[in-house]
């Protein structure tokens, strides 16, 4: 039964006692009125008055008629009124408070009955009824005086005794039903708190097990409140098990190495991987510490590391090298969490030591670039320079454009080469910002002076607004982008339009924004105009390819000074790219 319902016969029950109780109390006091009523009616002493009355006014009537053989029902009347005197005397002296009255009763019948007597032995003497007329008269007032007062005692009496009867009955009717009305109560409230605290403690119970990761109890049958908060109890049990396995199975069948640790670097549990990681079995891993797995010339560095993702919220990610069973090393990549509740640092380690090794072929790749091949290609290009300046003697007109168009394309390649050089520096992190406290309006005005030849020659003028802000930068690096992303505008900005570059100072940093007037950026290339090699399609208006290095540099120097950059459309048509820098303090 829900436990709405089971508060409702709480509730009710007593309540519709009650009611039949003050219906009963209603009733009975309308039959009580009633019997008072007849108890009254019905009392013989009240009846005994009413024959001494009645026998009373008989006698009277028939003692001053002086007909032949009157006297006779004379004598029978007087004798029955004293028989009925007599008979209420024998009432009254039962009624210890009616004594006087009986008194009172007794003395007028007895002078009325000698009255009485005189009357009917001197009937037919006129003149002394008369004079006894009076006297008569007196005790007859006096007789029915007391009668009077009896009935009037009688019915006070009864009225009484059944008014304090009925308080009686009503006081004890009362408390019987109260009484009852509270075991009632009681022992509805007695069930409905043993059905409820058994269900209760069964879901504690369950609440515990579930908390200990333990199997439930049976799910409580029924539709009250209690069995479906069981029944969901049993299917969150369900679907965290379920959970819970899925979870399991990816962390055993997982291709890194998922462990915790303590603050203090301890390892608390690990995934299966650790065989094929590290070379020790989960068991053995979970005896270990951190500083057991790594060299000795990197503890120092796992501590600071260690200690940093403890204190921190969110996740932390950072590299180390750890050592093997057998003494080798492995490069790895951590991402750690801090878990307050658990006090345990849980951490997924990949291994990144084949990455390790593209990166160093990488970095030697490039090195050999920057050596062998700028060097010589700016040696070509400096000899082609002196030959078309004729300081290495006259070349023939005829050969002259062949010699620009080499020059125009080992610049070209160089240009390549020096952004593939600056990109990997970049994105390695190996490229070292010399910042410094510098003016906005100044890097706008160079940037403007070096991309000015091109613009020229495309037909295309640049509209540099002004700036007093002053940025914690690095001048050369901000330079770079600013003509790298004024390169991008003019190649894609129609003839003769405007580039435009503009800072707006907000609260927390400066916004530099250079727009064009071309054809705008293509909707699906928005998102991904930064990423490197990617080069939007070209448009009637585009003078030439990029190497798709440009932005991708433009958007690591924005990131080292901790700025953002994206590209949005112009409504008017073109495209407008957007980075912030910091202040300088």
């Amino acid at each position: 039964m829900k436990l709405a319902k089971q508060g409702l016969i709480v509730i009710c029950l007593p309540l519709i006692f009650q009611l039949l109780l003050s219906i009963f109390l209603i009733v009975w006091i309308f039959r009580a009125q009633e019997e008072v009523s007849k108890s009254v009616a019905s009392s013989e002493l009240v009846q005994q008055c009413d024959l001494i009355s009645s026998s009373l006014y008989r006698s009277l009537g028939e003692a001053f008629v002086s007909f032949d053989g009157i006297a006779a029902r004379s004598e029978m009347e007087n004798r029955n009124l004293e028989n009925q005197i007599d008979v209420a005397h024998q009432e009254l002296v039962k009624i210890p408070e009616y004594r006087e009255y009986d008194a009172e009763l007794v003395k007028a019948g007895e002078d009325l009955m000698h009255v009485f007597r005189f009357l009917n032995v001197e009937r037919q003497d006129h003149q002394k009824h008369e004079d006894v007329t009076p006297e008569i008269l007196n005790l007859s007032n006096q007789l029915t005086e007391v009668t009077n007062k009896i009935v009037a005692a009688e019915n006070a009496r009864h009225e009484l005794n059944f008014e304090s009867r009925r308080r009686i009955n009503i006081i004890h009717a009362v408390w019987i039903a109260t009484i009852c009305s509270m075991v009632l109560s009681l022992i509805l409230a007695a069930l409905c708190a043993h059905n409820t605290r058994k269900l209760v403690e069964l879901i504690t119970a369950n609440a515990k097990r579930f908390h200990r990761r333990q199997p439930l109890e049976k799910p409580i049958t029924g539709d009250d409140d209690l069995a479906r908060v069981d029944q969901i109890f049993h299917v969150m049990d369900h679907a965290i098990r379920e959970a819970e396995q899925r979870e399991h199975a990816t962390i055993d069948n997982s291709a890194n190495l998922i462990c915790s640790l303590t603050r203090d670097g301890a390892f608390v549990k690990a995934n299966p991987f650790a065989r094929q990681l590290l070379g020790y079995a989960p068991e053995k891993l979970s005896k270990l510490s951190l500083l057991d797995v790594v060299p000795p010339e990197k503890s120092l560095y796992s501590d600071e590391q260690l200690s940093a993702s403890c204190k921190i919220e969110g996740t932390r990610s950072f590299e180390l090298s750890l050592l093997t069973s057998d003494n080798k090393i492995v490069e790895t990549s951590w991402s750690s969490f801090w878990s307050e509740t658990d006090q345990s640092l849980f951490c997924v380690v990949s291994d990144i030591t084949e990455q390790k090794k593209v990166e160093r072929l990488k970095e030697d790749f490039i090195a050999m670039i920057s050596d062998e091949l700028r060097s010589p290609l700016m040696s070509v290009s400096d000899t082609i320079s002196k030959s078309i300046g004729g300081q290495l003697g006259a070349i023939p007109e005829a050969a002259q454009p062949v010699f620009v168009s080499v020059t125009r394309s080992l610049d070209r390649l160089i240009r390549l080469v020096t952004d593939l050089l600056d990109f990997e520096k970049l994105q390695s992190g190996q490229m070292n910002f010399k910042k410094q406290r510098i003016s906005l309006s100044s890097l706008m005005k160079q940037a403007e002076q070096e991309v000015l030849a091109h613009a020229t020659k495309s037909n295309i003028r640049i509209q540099t607004g002004s700036s007093n802000a002053f940025v914690y930068a690095d001048g050369e690096r901000i330079t770079q982008l600013l003509v790298n992303l004024l390169s991008n505008a003019i190649r894609y900005c129609k003839t003769d339009g405007v580039v435009s570059i503009v800072a707006t100072e907000q609260k927390n940093h400066v916004e530099v924004s250079i727009i064009d007037q071309g054809p705008g950026i293509p909707p699906e290339y928005v998102e991904k105009v930064f990423t490197a090699f990617e080069v939007a399609p070209k448009s009637k208006q585009t003078k030439e390819g990029g190497s798709g290095l440009g932005l991708a540099i433009s958007r690591l120097i924005v990131i080292g000074h901790k700025g953002t950059i994206y590209a949005t459309n112009e409504p008017s048509g073109g495209a407008r790219f957007t980075f912030t820098l910091p202040y300088a303090n």
